[in-house]
């Protein structure tokens, strides 16, 4: 067997040298490697409780959103039914607004026709109005005319009343009365010679023209003609010349006035009497 020499034992001294330090550095790489997981190894495992932790909440917040997404899509879903409901009524009352327009127009048209109505009856009240006062007016003359129409039909009534009374002692003087001469001229007779103021005397007339138109008065001035404010009555005579009519005395002092017979109206008196006005009062 051949005895190595010096150098290989060198040789063999260094190689195991190089297989010492590899297999520390092995080691030490081995070590440094397995201290790296167990570092990472527990870094991880940190980070994975992180993780989890990290994940079981956002899992939470998750759900939290969904559960938050379902009730906002719930609440969107009503929402848009309410806004479909909110869009029929605002389309309703649209439809009724322009309805309520439509109404607010004809009722102005018919406020105006009203309007003018009302201008045109205040224009006939008025008028009416005035008409009732014209009329009232007229109705206060009437009642005036009335009164003194009854006035007048009373004093009438009454003077016929002294007419028929008259007019019958009259008939019965006339048959009892004796003839006029054929050649007597114009002549009057009173049915009373005397008597109060008041008093009705009938005047009968004889032998006057026939149909002539003339008239009787009452003296009062005696100046022996007809003058204003003097009682007169015109009267017509008959074919026969005769007449009769009726004067009332009127309020004179006593004493003796003519009664005039004037034949055509406005020639001289052509017959005469006296009447004597005594006191008191007469009918």
């Amino acid at each position: 067997m051949d005895i190595p020499n010096g150098s290989d034992n060198t040789d063999h001294i260094n190689k195991r040298a190089v297989v010492v330090f590899v297999v520390i550095v092995l080691v030490v790489l081995a070590l440094a490697v397995w201290g790296g997981t167990l570092l990472g190894k527990s870094r991880a495992a940190t980070q994975n409780q992180e993780l989890s932790a990290n994940l079981t909440s956002a899992q939470q917040q998750l759900a939290q959103l969904q559960s938050t997404s379902a009730g906002l899509q719930k609440n969107e879903d009503a929402l848009q039914a309410q806004l479909a409901a909110a869009q029929q009524n605002m389309a309703t009352l649209q439809a009724q607004l322009a309805a309520a327009q439509q109404n607010m127009a004809t009722l102005q048209a018919q406020l105006a026709a009203a309007q003018q109505n009302n201008a045109t009856l205040q224009t006939q009240l008025a008028a009416a109005q005035q008409n009732n006062a014209a009329l009232q007016t007229q109705l206060a003359a009437a009642q005036q005319n009335n009164a003194a129409l009854q006035t007048q039909l009373a004093a009438a009534q009454q003077n016929i009343t002294a007419l028929q009374a008259q007019l019958a002692a009259w008939y019965a003087w006339s048959r009892n009365a004796p003839p006029v001469p054929a050649t007597a001229g114009p002549s009057i007779i009173l049915s009373s010679t005397s008597g109060p103021m008041g008093t009705s005397i009938t005047i009968t007339g004889n032998g006057f023209a026939a149909n002539t138109i003339g008239n009787v008065v009452f003296d009062i001035n005696r100046n022996g003609t007809s003058d204003p404010g003097e009682p007169i009555q015109n009267v017509t005579t008959l074919s026969s010349g005769t007449f009769s009519t009726t004067l009332v005395v009127p309020s004179l002092p006593p004493g003796t006035y003519p009664v005039l017979a004037v034949f055509p109206i406005g020639a001289p008196a052509q017959a005469s009497a006296t009447f004597t006005v005594t006191t008191g009062a007469g009918s």
